[in-house]
């Protein structure tokens, strides 16, 4: 990096102003409710975001994370998740990226953080891994579950030809619910959903630690979004929960299985969250829906049950990847892919 260029820790909530702003002269939209939940309202401490100026004192480049708890082996440990990477682009080739990313890397390694992971597309996954020193677990576990003909028909034949091929895939189906068991709304996290996260995970190596406090945070605290969350409920006492969302995305109608959890003895607890999901997916007419699930995870069988599949990468709207750095962790839990859960609550753009 060229001496006309300086580095400066984002700290206050005024300076993000500047951050979205050279998002969107750089045709991205960022909102600034979202901006300052995700890094100055998030229970793990604010963000470490490092910006990079230039001889004139304007934002050219930025690096920013997110502070997460990790389930590691047996331990917690604080890591983050590499979210938003960006250089102007009237000052791309000064090795912005790569200056950048080392010293942020070198700060966070310093103050004890055990890695950094994120979900890189196409056009950034090879600076992360020739610059940066990161390691991949490809491939996206992307699973799919089509609920109308004519989101793939049209892609393929047109909108107005492929409009006559839009039929519903699936009908509705009621729940089959024991006795004394209840699927109803949860409007706020406590204590039995950090007890069901310890179940679900007792055998997960590597996860973001989805207790309340992380729960409430993602779903009920994240400004300007519309999640669905149910709780299916034993004689009252919580045994999972599904959360999802229906957005205008990729030309459709999209479904998204953002969390899945339940003990993990009661895998058709899963299944019937899941078919409650679909249903309302199908009243609002969803295109498809979408997961990320890993074959390993405690909840893949309930998505095949329900007819999930993996989602082939010709056909997914956009390619990412999942790859991480270590920082100061010696554990080589993080290298293995069988290790990790991953779900949409590790999405920050869903």
């Amino acid at each position: 990096m060229k001496n006309e260029y300086t580095q400066q820790y984002l700290t206050t909530p005024e300076e993000l102003s500047a951050y979205r702003e050279l998002f969107l002269r750089n045709g991205s939209e960022k909102n600034m409710d979202q901006l300052m939940w995700i890094h100055f309202k998030n229970p793990a401490s604010s963000s470490k975001i490092l910006q990079t100026f230039d001889k004139n004192n304007e934002l050219v480049a930025i690096i920013a994370t997110i502070n997460l708890v990790f389930k590691v082996g047996n331990t917690t440990q604080l890591a983050c998740q590499t979210i938003d990477l960006l250089t102007d682009s009237e000052h791309y080739g000064q090795g912005l990226f790569k200056t950048a990313g080392t010293t942020l890397y070198q700060k966070l390694e310093e103050e004890k953080y055990a890695f950094t992971y994120a979900f890189p597309n196409d056009k950034s996954v090879h600076g992360f891994t020739n610059k940066l020193d990161w390691e991949l677990l490809d491939p996206m576990p992307f699973i799919i579950k089509p609920l109308r003909s004519g989101f793939f028909a049209k892609k393929i034949v047109g909108q107005k030809l492929g409009s006559l091929f839009d039929i519903g895939l699936f009908r509705k189906k009621t729940p089959r619910l024991p006795k004394n068991a209840t699927i109803k709304k949860i409007e706020r996290f406590d204590d039995d959903a950090t007890l069901l996260w310890n179940s679900f995970s007792s055998q997960i190596d590597v996860a973001v630690q989805r207790d309340a406090k992380y729960l409430n945070w993602r779903y009920f605290e994240k400004p300007n979004e519309d999640y669905k969350i149910y709780g299916y409920y034993d004689q009252e006492v919580l045994v999972g929960f599904v959360v999802f969302a229906i957005k205008e995305k990729h030309g459709g109608s999209v479904g998204y299985i953002m969390e899945l959890l339940y003990h993990r003895e009661e895998e058709s607890v899963g299944a019937q969250l899941l078919q409650l999901a679909t249903n309302k997916m199908i009243d609002k007419k969803t295109d498809v829906c979408l997961a990320w699930c890993f074959k390993h995870a405690p909840n893949y069988r309930a998505f095949k049950k329900q007819r999930f599949m993996t989602f082939i990468e010709k056909l997914r709207p956009i390619t990412l990847h999942i790859g991480f750095r270590s920082l100061s962790i010696t554990t080589p839990l993080i290298k293995k892919r069988e290790n990790w859960y991953i779900s949409y609550s590790d999405s920050d753009t869903v």
